[in-house]
């Protein structure tokens, strides 16, 4: 049996290595582009997929990626839109409200997105 370092070595290496190719993109839209293989990834460490599981799960957290980037990220940059508009000048009293309906949407949504997640277990 290989070692745990053994076996993530070339994972490392080729994490490197991509690290210094794409020194100049954003880290964060380098993470969330690759979200979706990270994702899978990090189950594959915790769930053994067969190979009929696999290609579904990884088609269910593209599926949920996609949707994420279509209906999530235009109402994050407009949350943040509102809140730049708020920041600037002294805060009211109504503003506090307003951000925290806006951050309690936010939440709502981030529940909703949860559900949209694939189901670890089969369907009875």
């Amino acid at each position: 049996m290989r070692s745990s370092f053994a076996t993530r070595l070339p994972w490392i290496i080729l994490a490197l290595a991509c690290s210094l190719a794409l020194s100049a993109c954003s880290a964060v839209k380098l993470g969330y582009n690759a979200l979706p293989s990270l994702a899978y990834f990090w189950l594959d460490g915790y769930v053994d997929f067969s190979d009929e599981q696999a290609p579904r799960v990884r088609d269910e957290i593209a599926n949920l990626h996609t949707w994420h980037r279509q209906q999530e990220l235009p109402r994050v940059l407009e949350l943040l839109a509102r809140m730049e508009q708020l920041a600037p000048g002294r805060s009211a009293r109504s503003r506090p409200a307003r951000w925290w309906a806006s951050c309690s949407s936010a939440s709502a949504r981030s529940r909703t997105a949860s559900s949209r997640a694939p189901s670890p277990w089969p369907p009875p």
